[in-house]
């Protein structure tokens, strides 16, 4: 299916409009949630998870949507994969690891992707294990999807028509989401410490067994 083109006005009510409905975890595994498109907040950016064509075992991810150049090649962002053929974690039903790639600097990280059970995923990466980031990403809104993957061309005033009541609803909500990521960005020393101390004692179970 194409890629619909997102004008920055559509893309930025899209955006306002996140998900945030915890999803059900009745089949399969809660990794298998981390399907789908997702907004990166700090950039913009709409960014696919989907099996990767290559192998339908392994999970990757493109960005679709956004604006911004990826400082590793100088090109538009769109079209670049961020996720390179992350497995699923061998202990940990909610969680996907491998390598991942930021367009934003043009790196490349050690990391994984963990399904929350507030319908968030957060994104973790790490450098040679010492330089740690994580982002918690909302799932897009069904707006941003169907702008992405229109089913039919709509008329060319369909949609675009809103009420100042609406309009400013939707900066309401955005600010919102603002504070909430502010709120995020504390707790993720706490969550990203709590990771690395598991890492570490995974990694320390795993040489006793070897030995």
């Amino acid at each position: 299916m194409g890629i619909g083109k997102i004008s920055g006005g559509v893309l930025a009510l899209a955006l306002a409009a996140t998900s945030y409905a915890v999803p059900s975890y009745a089949e399969g595994t809660r990794a298998d949630d981390a399907l789908g498109v997702w907004v990166r907040t700090k950039k913009d950016w709409l960014v696919e998870f989907k099996m990767c064509e290559d192998n339908p075992e392994l999970l990757c991810g493109e960005v679709v949507a956004g604006e911004g150049v990826d400082k590793g090649t100088g090109e538009s962002v769109v079209g670049v994969q961020m996720l390179y053929n992350l497995a699923r974690h061998a202990r940990k039903d909610d969680r996907w690891v491998g390598t991942m790639y930021n367009p934003g600097d043009g790196n490349e990280y050690a990391g994984s992707v963990t399904v929350l059970r507030d319908g968030r995923i957060k994104m973790s990466g790490c450098m040679m294990k010492i330089m740690c980031r994580s982002e918690k990403w909302p799932r897009a809104s069904e707006e941003a999807v169907a702008a992405l993957y229109p089913a039919e061309e709509a008329a060319p005033d369909e949609g675009m028509d809103m009420s100042m009541d609406e309009a400013g609803g939707e900066m309401m909500e955005h600010g919102e989401d603002h504070m909430d990521h502010a709120e995020d960005m504390m707790s993720d020393m706490a969550d990203d410490a709590t990771d690395a101390a598991e890492d570490m004692a995974e990694e320390a179970e795993e040489a006793v067994t070897d030995n």
